[in-house]
């Protein structure tokens, strides 16, 4: 895992809104969505999508079964964005590199909340999963070979840089 404070710019989506807490309820809803945006002749920018999950128990060094809202966003070219497109605003954010199968996602989420919690940072929104290496990039990759990035919006504050 790697740790890092990033600048994230601002993202225009394609947004569906969804419940659950298992991987497989995000993973089957945003590939389900994906491929509506694709056969719909949406223009996809050239992100990856991510996931917005409405949680904050893994702040409190725990991992709740209760079902959550989660937003699947699906990133579109600006001058050819369906007029539902909505902007994901910019913001600095603490991110953490993930590697592996998402058997170990629940797990990068409590070193994240405990790194926040260390370092004395204020959340400023709901966390995103970004699927950066998954199979949604090609059909015959490892698991053990994908990278998720987890990007937790923070506030800024002086001196963050140096994490």
């Amino acid at each position: 895992m790697s740790l890092s404070i990033l600048k994230i710019p601002e993202t225009l989506c394609c947004v569906r809104k969804y419940q659950g807490s298992l991987v497989q309820d995000k993973y089957h809803a945003s590939y389900d969505f994906f491929h509506e945006c694709v056969e719909k002749g949406i223009a996809l920018a050239p992100k990856p999508f991510f996931i917005i999950n409405e949680r904050t128990d893994y702040l409190e060094g725990k991992i709740n079964s209760t079902p959550y809202d989660f937003h699947v966003c699906i990133p579109v070219l600006p001058e050819q964005a369906p007029e539902d497109a909505v902007p994901i605003p910019a913001c600095t954010a603490l991110s953490l590199l993930v590697y592996g199968n998402y058997n170990n996602l629940n797990e990068a989420h409590l070193y994240l909340g405990e790194q926040v919690r260390k370092r004395g940072l204020t959340p400023a929104g709901y966390i995103r999963v970004i699927a950066l290496v998954a199979p949604y990039v090609g059909k015959e990759i490892n698991p053990d070979r994908y990278c998720s990035q987890l990007v937790l919006p923070i506030e800024e504050k002086e001196g963050m840089e140096n994490i």
